[in-house]
Parts: C-alpha cells; sequence; structure tokens
C-alpha cells in the first residue's frame, strides 16, 4: 500500500523507534490498516486478502419503478442481486400496487436485505431517497430505473477505484437514461447539514468538476 499511496501523491512519513521503521500516512486513513488482536487471529497468510475483503465498500441501492412491469423490475434485481461486489440493501420504489405484488416476490427471495415502498406518482427520486437515509444508511446509495441491466462488476470496479486506485468522487454521474447516479452517503449528509438553497442534484452540477461519469469508471456500463 505504501507504493500505492506515494503513487496517489499522499504524504508518507517515515518514523523510527529502536527497535522499527514505520510509515505514518499524513491526512489519510489506510483501509488495510488493522489492530494486533486480528492479525493475532488470522493466519499471516490470509491477512491482505482478508483485509481487502473486508475494506470492500458497503452500499445500498434504490430501484425506481418507471417503466410499470414485472421484466423490466426484475432485470434488474437480478442484476444487482448478481453483483461481483453485492449490495447490503435493496429498496424498491414504485407507485402501483400491481407492480408491488411482483416486486414483493422478487425481494423475498434475494437473500438481501429490502424494503419495498409505496410512492406517489409526483414524487422524485431523490425525495424517496431523502427519506430513506434517515433510517437506512450505508457508505454509498446507488439509484436504478427498472429495467437497467446493471453489469455484473459494476461496484467491484467502484471499489476497485477507491480501495486500489486510492481515488475519491464527490458523485458519480448517472448515464444518459438517468441510472447509475453514485452517492457517498458522507457527501449527501453534510450537504444536507449545510446547503439549505439547493437541491442535492442543483449542488452536483455547480460542482460538476468534482464528479465522474459512471461510465467511465464502469465502460461497460450502459450509455
Amino acid at each position: 500500500m505504501i507504493g500505492k499511496y506515494t503513487e496517489a501523491g499522499a504524504e508518507i512519513i517515515e518514523v523510527y523507534d529502536d527497535e522499527k521503521k514505520f510509515y505514518v500516512l499524513n491526512n489519510r486513513r489506510c483501509m488495510m490498516q488493522r489492530l494486533p488482536l486480528w492479525a493475532a487471529e488470522v493466519p499471516e497468510n490470509e491477512r491482505i486478502e482478508r483485509a481487502r475483503k473486508e475494506g470492500q465498500i458497503k452500499y445500498q441501492v434504490v430501484i425506481s419503478c418507471k417503466n410499470g412491469d414485472y421484466g423490466s423490475l426484475a432485470n434488474t434485481v437480478y442484476s444487482l442481486i448478481d453483483q461481483t461486489v453485492p449490495p447490503s440493501h435493496i429498496t424498491v420504489l414504485s407507485p402501483d400496487s400491481a407492480e408491488q405484488m411482483g416486486a414483493l416476490y422478487l425481494l423475498q427471495d434475494c437473500g438481501i436485505p429490502w424494503k419495498l415502498s409505496h410512492t406517489l406518482e409526483e414524487a422524485s427520486t431523490m425525495r424517496w431517497v431523502d427519506l430513506l437515509l434517515k433510517s437506512c444508511s450505508f457508505p454509498f446509495i446507488g439509484i436504478f430505473n427498472d429495467g437497467v441491466d446493471v453489469p455484473k462488476d459494476t461496484f467491484e470496479k467502484i471499489d476497485n477505484y477507491i480501495n486500489d486506485d486510492l481515488k475519491s468522487f464527490l458523485v458519480l454521474t448517472p448515464n444518459s437514461n438517468n441510472d447509475g447516479l453514485i452517492i457517498p452517503f458522507s457527501i449527501y449528509n453534510d450537504f444536507k447539514a449545510t446547503n439549505f438553497t439547493q437541491t442535492f442534484l442543483e449542488y452536483v452540477e455547480d460542482n460538476k468538476c468534482l464528479t465522474k461519469p459512471i461510465t467511465e469508471i464502469v465502460p461497460d456500463f450502459p450509455k
């Protein structure tokens, strides 16, 4: 990790005591760092792989039902369940009672914690996201419409961008169909606490230099 942080331009300070040489990251925290108690319980040859696995991003997804049919919703739900880095929670937003029965059938067997919310047609997805994050939050949230086939390695590539390339983003902006808006919870939470004059999407528009298109991080994501 020292080599990776050096390439990323992090300030690394060499520190010595009577026995060892240490490296200190200035103003950053290495996600691979573990306490001695952890190391004592994990075989030495498994520690790097275990620490990297534990450091994978945790995220929840929101699926907004725009197409209004079971097949579209099933396609998206299955593509998210099948992610190489799977979601920690799935929420489906649906205004249609009949469609909710199909969603219920899908979610009951998905093996991932879930929530099904009945929405009003005129309510924006971001309004529901705001309500959702007050009760259920993970470090990242991804927003999709039903019908999109999310490539299997989408969140693996995002995880690699963060944990292996050591890069960050304000937001990953969605594709032309508004699929794949990825928001770090810390960014959204700070926005809600400090910005009272803009919507979150207006805030993102004003700070485009700090955003990345999801199609840049995940080249095979639908354009």
